[in-house]
């Protein structure tokens, strides 16, 4: 309540009569009805929901609802209906666009041909097909889908985008993390069919044609067709630009087996969705701001065995940004994403649009090659919102960086007062982790008014150049169990290994801490010291027994081991250090 008050939330009266009736301890979501090999990770992310319920009462509020409500189903989701069965494409209508009455001609503008056939076969309680043959390539501008509905482009057809802004009309849509009049997707969901007069803060949309048990299949080609050059046709505002598909307010969506190509802006935007299933796609983008897949204020997302190569985010988790998406309130929850290649990208992130909440996340058993990052979690002050239980596990390959946590992403400077909301990262688990880091194996940048709590490391395994250096302000890793030691962020971590023991040689036992960074320090007081006193200071502190010796300059760490006899003196000791728990 006083973080609440402090930062002007909304008030927390009431929240708790919700949780109790969206938490997720009902009979039907019990472990004894979940796939074997989820059941105990079930427990523990309930567990720490529960934990979580709590801690929402004394700081930011719990994360909002769902879009279709807020139940958890059983991982990994169904996705559509009509993507269920083997061959689920043959039932109902067929609209093959290569026969009459569409005749698409191979190579002509498609998109009247291809809206025709959707709406014809759309929208049908026994649901239908439209069929883009082997060999048919069609150039389109947006499309927008209908329920019950299977678009199936088979391998060796595309669908391909004009890059045309006319063909692209402005819709009230979410863009960037914000609800906004942007250009329409190649390939929409959901409509707005009436808005709020005047706008306003939030979804100011007060009818959306939503949608339901809708596929997108086949094996062939969707390519936005947009490059460094083309892209300017649509302005310099990024969150203007169409999206690739943007798939918008859909109960029951399957996207598989399609190879996607050339997007303006974000390629899988899977925004106020429920019950997803992405499996199988494979997603090239090269230009900044092309994320692969996001997964916006979205429940029940399963996302596996895919091949993903971006330009920016290669997963990114998200639910709406600062005051407008703590308005539209809608969180993202229960995704599991497994089994998938993960090539040039920022990584597996969470963030930084995290206004409406984040919680029940699942990344395992996947593979990272040449991408930049590897757990990645940002925000910044501003945001609000909270990112809570969340697991990284069986995670392996070459990245540049291991983990990040950041939670002043942008560097903005806010000033902290009743108008500024805190992020919140609590309980998270990084475990078996196996990485070679090219550029550093932990960044942590933490808020000194919202602590990062029960963040835990279990066998975390780094080498390669980054595997030695760390940079942690403001933040700390609660355990570290069989772990690449993250010395400089757990330094009173619960669970070292090994079990740290006393040395009476260490002249700085008594007092663990000297830095002039302006930051927290551990132990002891603040001391000024000239960079000649700095250098000294470092050399006894090897000299006499300390095992470990951190001096820090903005960005960059170096760390002494135990019997080195030199200091490095000069650029990198120059601002003030500290001393760390000797190891045996």
């Amino acid at each position: 309540r006083n973080l609440a008050q402090a930062c002007d939330c909304r008030t927390v009266q009431g929240w708790s009569h919700f949780a109790e009736k969206n938490m997720l301890l009902s009979a039907n979501h019990s472990p004894r009805h979940l796939p074997t090999g989820l059941a105990s990770l079930w427990a523990v992310l309930v567990a720490v929901a529960v934990s979580h319920h709590i801690h929402s009462a004394d700081g930011a509020l719990p994360p909002g609802p769902g879009p279709f409500g807020s139940v958890y189903i059983a991982q990994p989701a169904l996705g559509a209906p009509r993507g269920v069965a083997p061959n689920g494409w043959r039932n109902g209508a067929l609209c093959n666009i290569s026969a009459p009455p569409y005749s698409a001609v191979n190579g002509s503008n498609g998109t009247a041909v291809l809206q025709r056939a959707i709406d014809d076969c759309g929208g049908k309680p026994s649901g239908g097909t439209v069929l883009v043959p082997s060999g048919l390539v069609v150039f389109t501008g947006s499309l927008w889908l209908q329920s019950n509905l299977t678009l199936r482009v088979e391998t060796g057809a595309a669908i391909v985008g004009l890059v045309d802004p006319a063909l692209y009309p402005s819709v009230y849509t979410r863009s960037g993390g914000g609800m906004r009049t942007a250009h329409a997707s190649l390939l929409n969901g959901a409509r707005c069919l009436k808005l709020r007069p005047g706008g306003g803060e939030g979804d100011a949309c007060l009818e959306w044609a939503t949608l339901s048990n809708v596929v997108i299949e086949g094996g062939g080609l969707i390519d936005g067709s947009v490059n460094g050059t083309t892209r300017s046709r649509f302005g310099k505002d990024l969150t203007n630009l169409p999206t690739l598909l943007g798939l918008l307010w859909i109960d029951g969506l399957t996207v598989r087996d399609v190879v996607i190509r050339r997007p303006a802006f974000w390629t899988v935007h899977l925004c106020f969705c429920n019950n997803v299933r992405v499996e199988g796609i494979n997603v090239l983008t090269t230009l900044g701001g092309m994320d692969a897949i996001d997964v916006d204020s979205s429940w029940n997302v399963y996302i596996a065995g895919s091949t993903l190569a971006s330009g920016d985010d290669n997963v990114a988790l998200k639910s709406g940004q600062d005051a407008d998406g703590r308005a539209v309130n809608i969180s993202t929850q229960n995704v599991l994403a497994e089994r998938n290649t993960v090539l040039s990208g920022h990584g597996l992130t969470i963030g930084s649009d995290m206004s409406g909440g984040i919680r029940a996340v699942l990344f395992r058993d996947s593979t990272l090659s040449g991408t930049q990052y590897g757990a990645r979690f940002k925000s910044q002050c501003g945001r609000g919102g909270s990112v809570s239980n969340v697991v990284y596990s069986n995670l392996s390959g070459t990245v540049g960086t291991v983990v990040e946590f950041s939670m002043n992403y942008h560097g903005r400077k806010v000033v902290d007062t009743n108008t500024t909301l805190r992020p919140e990262f609590h309980d998270i688990v990084l475990k078996d982790l196996a990485f070679n880091s090219t550029a550093m194996w932990l960044y942590c940048l933490g808020i000194p008014q919202s602590p990062m709590t029960n963040i835990s490391m279990v066998n975390v395994s780094v080498i390669g150049k980054g595997a030695e250096k760390q940079s942690c302000k403001l933040c700390s890793i609660d355990s570290v169990a069989g772990s690449h030691q993250p010395l400089a962020c757990a330094p009173n971590a619960t669970t070292l290994t090994p079990t740290p023991t006393p040395n009476s040689t260490c002249p700085f036992a008594l007092h663990p801490g000297v830095r002039l960074d302006g930051n927290a320090h551990i132990g002891g007081p603040l001391v000024a010291e000239t960079p000649a006193e700095c250098c000294a200071h470092c050399t006894a502190a090897i000299s006499q027994g300390c095992a470990a010796f951190e001096w820090i300059k903005p960005s960059k760490c170096w760390l002494k081991a135990a019997g080195s006899t030199t200091s490095s003196c000069g650029d990198s000791c120059v601002s003030g250090g500290r001393s760390l728990p000797p190891v045996p």
